[in-house]
């Protein structure tokens, strides 16, 4: 048997350009905020945050123990536990808050509520709170504006009252010889001298 011989021939065709090089994911330095929010905010040194913008309460983030926490300032009057009850159906109603954990705290005029955990790692609940957080604020700020105009207002009028809101000092308008319903000389009862035991 006669052995045969095989001739492979290679054409080199049109050169093809180099694979991209597949996109590198941006660093934590590059990635751009979703969006963005303007607070007076500090930080505890246990890694609490605490968000004083508002004129009644103080908002207290806590990562640690996982929960909102809304304290008095410095009155304790009927608008503080309304801007309380405000901001955790606020909260519940965006998704944040368990609703069946809302509270009275463990300090005077206090409420609280457990933020519920993300079902994937790609949220970050603490910032998802402090985002919703300033929201509320934002929405609240005209109204607590509004009633601390008033209550300045109010109280101007009473310490520095105009001319409209005072009159002028008339001593015989004022002061009669005689004032009262009853007069000294009679007796409470008009009929009392009757009846004797």
């Amino acid at each position: 048997m006669a052995k045969k011989k095989l001739v492979i021939t290679i054409k080199k065709g049109p050169s093809f350009p180099p694979p991209e090089p597949e996109p590198t994911p941006l660093s934590s330095e590059e990635k751009k905020p979703q969006a963005e929010v303007s607070l007076k905010m500090r930080k505890t040194l246990d890694g609490n945050y605490v968000v004083s913008d508002h004129t009644d309460i103080e908002i207290v983030i806590s990562p640690n123990q996982n929960k909102v926490i809304a304290f008095a300032k410095d009155n304790y009057d009927d608008f503080v536990y309304e801007i309380q009850d405000k901001l955790f159906k606020f909260l519940t109603k965006k998704g944040i808050i368990d609703p069946n954990t809302v509270q009275g705290g463990n300090v005077f005029m206090s409420m609280e509520g457990t933020i519920l955990t993300p079902e994937d790692e790609a949220h970050n609940a603490i910032q998802l709170t402090i985002l919703n957080v300033g929201r509320f604020i934002e929405k609240e700020k005209p109204k607590y504006l509004l009633r601390k105009a008033y209550e300045e207002e109010d109280e101007r009028k009473l310490t520095e009252p105009g001319p409209k809101d005072s009159t002028e000092f008339d001593p015989e308008r004022l002061h009669k010889a005689q004032k009262g319903a009853h007069r000294p000389i009679m007796r409470p009862y008009g009929i009392s001298s009757i009846y004797r035991v």
